[in-house]
C-alpha cells in the first residue's frame, strides 16, 4: 500500500509483505527512487522489479544492517528489514516500516582502561554514537566525514589519524597518512606493527586489513576476548559510516595489529577482558 505524508512517498509494509523480482507497480517505483537516492540503482524508475533492481537491492543489502543490528541477507528480496534499513539510511525517509528498537549500550569501552588508549576509544565511540555517515550516501563526503581530511576519498585511515590527533595533538607517525598501506609501512619502520599470530591486541590498537597491494582497511580495537582472537572494533568508511562491530583474526585480508603508543602506554593492564555481542563486520562493505 502506497501512501503520502508531507509530500514524501512511502510504503507501509503489513503482514510480512515483500517486493521481489517480477513485481510491478507504484511501490516498486518508490523502491527504485530510494535506491537511486542511495546510489545503488542507476536506471529509470518505471516500476518493473527486474535484474537491474535486483542487483541494486543485493548491493544495498551487502553493506547495511537491519533493526536487529545484524547484516541483511543479500538475497535481492525486499522485506521489512531491508525497507527498515533504507528508511534509516535516507536523509529524507521514503520507505516507512515500524522498526524494532535498537538497544545501544551506554559504552562499549572496557572497564579499567585508562590514559590515552581510553581517550582514543572515547573519541571514536562518540563519532559512532553521533551517527556519522556519508551524505549523500556513497560519496565519501558529508558535514562530519569531510572533517577527517580527505573529502571525496576513502576515509578509514583518515578517520584513525583524525581521532588520534584529537587525543594527542599530533598524528600517529607525525604526518597525516590517509592510506592504510602508508600507515602500515610507517608502523613497521617504528617497530609498531605486529604480524598476525605474533601479538595479543589491546584496546587502543589498530586492526589492519589488506584487500590488495594498494587498498586496505583499518579499525580501532576497543574490546578483546580472553584468547585475543576476537575483538570489538570501531571504524570509519564502513557501510559508508562510522560503525562498531566484531571481527576475528580469521577475517579475510587481516595482516596484523599496529600498537601506536610509546612509553607506559605501550603495554597496559587492568582492563576488562571480553567482547560484546555486536554485528559481525568480517564482510562489511568498505572502500
Amino acid at each position: 500500500m502506497t501512501a503520502r505524508k508531507g509530500g514524501i512517498a512511502m510504503i507501509d509494509l503489513v503482514l510480512g509483505r515483500t517486493l521481489r523480482f517480477g513485481d510491478f507497480g507504484p511501490d516498486v517505483i518508490e523502491l527504485q527512487k530510494a535506491l537511486t537516492n542511495e546510489g545503488f540503482f542507476h536506471g529509470v524508475p518505471l516500476g518493473h522489479f527486474m535484474n537491474l533492481t535486483t542487483r541494486a537491492v543485493v548491493e544495498f543489502q551487502g553493506g547495511h544492517v537491519g533493526p536487529d543490528s545484524r547484516y541483511l541477507d543479500a538475497d535481492g528480496i525486499v522485506g521489512p528489514n531491508t525497507l527498515w534499513a533504507l528508511n534509516h539510511s535516507l536523509d529524507h525517509p521514503s520507505l516507512i516500516v515500524t522498526p524494532k528498537p535498537i538497544i545501544v549500550a551506554p559504552s562499549i569501552i572496557p572497564i579499567g582502561l585508562t590514559g590515552p588508549r581510553f581517550d582514543l576509544c572515547k573519541v571514536e565511540e562518540g563519532e559512532f554514537k553521533k551517527g556519522v555517515k556519508e551524505r549523500p550516501n556513497g560519496s565519501n563526503r558529508g558535514p562530519d566525514v569531510d572533517k577527517y581530511g580527505v573529502p571525496g576519498l576513502p576515509w578509514c585511515a583518515a578517520f584513525q589519524n583524525w581521532s588520534y590527533k584529537q587525543v594527542t595533538g599530533h598524528y600517529p607517525f607525525d604526518t597525516f597518512e590517509a592510506g592504510v598501506h602508508q600507515m602500515y609501512y610507517s608502523a613497521k619502520a617504528h617497530g609498531m606493527f605486529h604480524p598476525k599470530g605474533t601479538y595479543k591486541p589491546q584496546p587502543g590498537d589498530w586492526f589492519v586489513i589488506f584487500h590488495s597491494s594498494e587498498t586496505g582497511h583499518i579499525v580501532l580495537v576497543v574490546r578483546v576476548s580472553a584468547d585475543g582472537k576476537t575483538v570489538n572494533t570501531i571504524g570509519g568508511n564502513e557501510s559508508n559510516a562510522v560503525c562498531a562491530g566484531t571481527r576475528t583474526e580469521s577475517t579475510g585480508g587481516f595482516v596484523g595489529y599496529i600498537n601506536p603508543w610509546l612509553g607506559v602506554d605501550r603495554i597496559v593492564t587492568g582492563w576488562e577482558v571480553g567482547v560484546m555481542s555486536m554485528a559481525d563486520m568480517s564482510h562489511v562493505a568498505d572502500r
